[in-house]
């Protein structure tokens, strides 16, 4: 490949990244045209129109996703990416939907998941099609999905209404190539209450917690009915659970009820270990009080019993394991409880030779005597490519040529891409084997570095991919 100056639309990467960053793309409330709400709409077009202005081919497919495409030939090459990006939480050192520069980073949710690789495969697809290194007979697409971390209702609406690529990747994991992911259960966990009496103990009246099951809930609170004789026993409780787990729980006293919060530490929830979870914990706590006898404190137990603080879903029977992928991990990352009931919602990432049968034998054996229920919300097959293959080698080459790094190997993750959704897809970066994930926690970033190499990279694969 010729030697393409990509430094000199540096200025211009940083400035529209600033601006993707600046549209708080969060699913919102369907209107017309924008299944998924305004923002993610203004998000979806902002790319298409930055496409346009140089000078691609670009189509709003209902609102549900959207293309840009460079070239006129038959073989199709896709870049799959997302512009949603998950709900920002609390904590940030700057706000996290301004894009604020600082010691050459860009802050700001979504910098790295996803819109920081969508802003450099535009300017990759523009350097290519420049120096007419396309080729006549392939096009390159950059597919943009509008609900991935939730519902992938974008993507689904591409593939039943427009062209599958022949080949793809998408710029959501890690380099040097993903040749396997785990295979994806999302699953709810419910329990009716009837018997509700409270008795002269301490009752439990709701608990709420965390913002979307693929993350780990960094916040979660309860309401509590405490007779007066039993707040002396709460206030030492709190203090002895800190103490213990070297924690955080916090205890608002009023006229009528005790707020507790339980602050834990986000992570994505493919790696729960990384994170804290603020719902484990709070009910964890709650099992060290003097509760009243009722279905809610039935419940409570229960959770310890199933769940505990684990994160590989060992008691819950979610425990396996493989040479290829490693562990399952389980995330609980909401709870919605009330007088009537209980909701949790789970998101288990199990190995890729596991039988999925075997999962669901083995948690409905572990919950065949408990009052919780379970109700599968979706299933993902897991995905696999030996690393001989023809996809996995290009990308192996694109990453090595560029960064120089010839030690790292493909790996196995348990994050869900689009890797899933389409045939001969990989996933491919932008996170480098030397740094930590910062996708869906507080203080998400991208350094200005990183976002020039990884533009390097891509225009590389891109430029491979269109003379393999």
């Amino acid at each position: 490949m010729p030697n393409l100056k990509i430094s000199k639309y540096e200025n211009e990467i940083i400035k529209d990244l600033q601006e993707l960053i600046k549209i708080q793309s969060l699913e919102g409330t369907e209107k017309p045209n924008m299944p998924f709400g305004e923002k993610i709409n203004e998000a979806l077009e902002f790319v298409l129109n930055k496409g346009k202005d140089f000078g691609f081919k670009t189509k709003n497919v209902d609102g549900y996703t959207g293309y840009v495409e460079a070239g006129k030939g038959s073989h199709m090459i896709g870049i799959l990416c997302h512009v949603d990006v998950v709900p920002a939480g609390e904590g940030w050192k700057h706000p996290p939907f301004e894009g604020i520069i600082e010691n050459g980073k860009i802050f700001g949710r979504g910098s790295v998941d996803d819109k920081g690789p969508i802003i450099s495969i535009l300017y990759s697809m523009k350097m290519l099609a420049e120096n007419n290194l396309i080729g006549e007979d392939n096009k390159i697409r950059l597919i943009l999905g509008t609900a991935e971390e939730t519902s992938w209702g974008g993507i689904k609406h591409y593939l039943k209404n427009e062209e599958i690529p022949d080949v793809s990747f998408t710029p959501d994991a890690n380099f040097p190539v993903i040749c396997g992911e785990k295979g994806l259960l999302d699953f709810d966990l419910k329990m009716n209450f009837t018997n509700k009496s409270n008795g002269n103990s301490i009752s439990v009246i709701e608990i709420t917690g965390g913002e979307s099951r693929n993350s780990v809930p960094s916040k979660c609170s309860a309401i509590l009915s405490v007779p007066t004789d039993k707040k002396q026993h709460l206030k030492e409780k709190v203090q002895d659970f800190n103490n213990t787990y070297d924690y955080k729980i916090k205890a608002k006293y009023n006229d009528k009820n005790v707020e507790i919060q339980s602050i834990g530490k986000t992570a994505h929830g493919a790696n729960p270990e990384e994170g804290i979870n603020a719902i484990s914990y709070m009910i964890q706590f709650l099992n060290s009080l003097d509760l009243s006898n009722n279905d809610i404190t039935i419940f409570i137990k229960e959770y310890c019993e199933l769940v505990g603080l684990e994160y590989n879903g060992e008691s819950l029977g979610c425990d396996f394991k493989d040479d290829i992928s490693g562990k399952s991990t389980l995330n609980i990352g909401t709870i919605k409880l009330d007088n009537k009931s209980i909701l949790l919602k789970c998101n288990l990432r199990y190995p890729i030779s596991i039988n999925y049968n075997s999962i669901i034998d083995s948690i409905n054996n572990n919950l065949k005597n408990s009052p919780l229920k379970y109700f599968e919300f979706e299933h993902i097959k897991p995905i696999y490519f030996p690393k001989e293959d023809e996809l996995i080698k290009i990308m192996m080459k694109a990453y090595r040529e560029v960064t120089g790094d010839f030690e790292s190997q493909p790996i196995v993750i348990g994050g869900a891409t689009y890797a899933r959704a389409l045939p001969n897809t990989v996933a491919f970066g932008p996170v480098f084997p030397w740094q930590k994930e910062l996708a869906h926690q507080i203080n998400e970033y991208i350094s200005i570095d990183d976002l020039m190499k990884i533009t390097e990279i891509y225009t590389k694969a891109l430029y491979l991919l269109c003379n393999n």
